[in-house]
């Protein structure tokens, strides 16, 4: 069943509301690379569709052993999100939900299941596989994020007519759902990414599904050569729509405790953990630079609560090689956030965020 009330509940980010004692709280976040093989090809996806886990059996022995160490602490396992393609979609999905380790997983029923999909699979391979997950791990809380863009969404109208075919059968089904759709934001798209297009986006997807919209930067999950060209892309894309509709967007960025101090999310890719950059999202991405260490043969929960800290300590040196980051406000909510990591990995210099040079600056979230 899909859960009441959506953009009301989802249209806020999460620390805003926290009070004193949960805040006191530690959240790990897990996103966990090893669904292969997607029938579609969607603008402005990166992923790796086919190699993301050549030994199954290793890399959910080596999760679920974190998931155990996570639920037996005081730390809360607070999300798994299983990618990086269309869980309808893949070819692996059903050897995925079938493996008793996946189980194991989801032991603790407050852990969120956060699903990826573009809900273009026919309606029988939806159910399929809804029904499996049910027969498995039937009291998920899932997390839908429908990967949409925005050329579809706007100008074909058979596009919201197969969706909604879709959302009956999540409706239909047993397990609950937060569905949201996002758009991956890239230079290739054929309709600008303004303030207008974004807010009409998002004011449709309001209007037909009572839920939100979120825009990712998905340049930002690769290195290429056109990189600096592509954070150009996106600061600019930011800006204007923070100047021309401040009050219609929420700048996650701007929240100093989002995804911050008391959060740890990791990336997960065979049979290694990366440090996971936050930048307006979670950037996914596998290079060498983000690499935690592990002292055994398998990783284990002391190894990732090291790495967070030896990763702060990391950046606070780099601010002192930056523009404008040491002694900026946001250097320690950015540090927490691995922000000065990926700033290092990219060779990067100045603020493209918008917040310590000020172009988006004092906006309280």
């Amino acid at each position: 069943m899909i859960k009441d009330n959506l953009f009301d509940r989802m249209n806020y980010a999460g620390e805003v509301n926290w009070d004193l004692d949960k805040s006191n709280n530690f959240y790990f976040f897990m996103n966990i690379d090893i669904l292969n093989g997607c029938d579609f090809s969607c603008a402005g996806c990166y992923v790796n569709k086919g190699t993301n886990s050549v030994n199954l059996d290793e890399d959910l022995k080596i999760i679920s052993k974190i998931a155990d160490e996570i639920n037996a602490s005081n730390f809360h396992l607070e999300e798994i999100a299983l990618g990086p393609t269309d869980f309808f979609s893949a070819k692996n999905t059903l050897q995925v939900i079938e493996h008793p380790d996946f189980k194991r997983l989801f032991k603790n029923p407050e852990t969120k299941f956060v699903m990826l999909s573009t809900l273009k699979a026919s309606t029988e391979e939806i159910r399929e596989k809804l029904l499996k997950l049910e027969e498995h791990v039937g009291h998920l809380d899932i997390d839908l994020l429908i990967a949409t863009d925005m050329d579809e969404f706007l100008t074909d109208p058979n596009y919201i007519s197969n969706i909604k075919k879709k959302w009956k059968v999540l409706q239909e089904s047993n397990l609950e759902f937060d569905p949201a759709f996002q758009i991956n934001i890239h230079p290739a798209n054929l309709i600008k990414y303004d303030s207008a297009n974004l807010t009409r986006l998002a004011q449709e997807i309001k209007a037909e599904f009572d839920t939100i919209l979120e825009f990712n930067p998905s340049i930002l999950r690769i290195k290429h050569r056109n990189q600096t060209e592509n954070l150009h892309f996106w600061m600019n894309t930011i800006k204007e729509n923070f100047q021309k509709n401040a009050e219609g967007f929420t700048y996650t960025m701007l929240n100093k405790g989002h995804s911050g101090m008391n959060n740890l999310v990791v990336n997960f890719r065979s049979g290694n953990f990366y440090i996971c950059p936050f930048i307006y999202e979670n950037v996914f991405s596998y290079d060498n630079t983000y690499l935690i260490p592990k002292k055994d043969q398998l990783h284990s929960l002391t190894d990732l609560t090291d790495a967070k800290e030896d990763f702060v300590v990391k950046q606070m040196k780099y601010s002192e090689q930056t523009t404008h980051c040491e002694g900026c406000e946001y250097l320690v909510s950015c540090s927490y956030k691995n922000v000065l990591t990926f700033m290092e990995a990219n060779k990067i210099k100045d603020c493209f965020l918008g917040l310590g040079n000020g172009e988006i600056h004092g906006r309280a979230i």
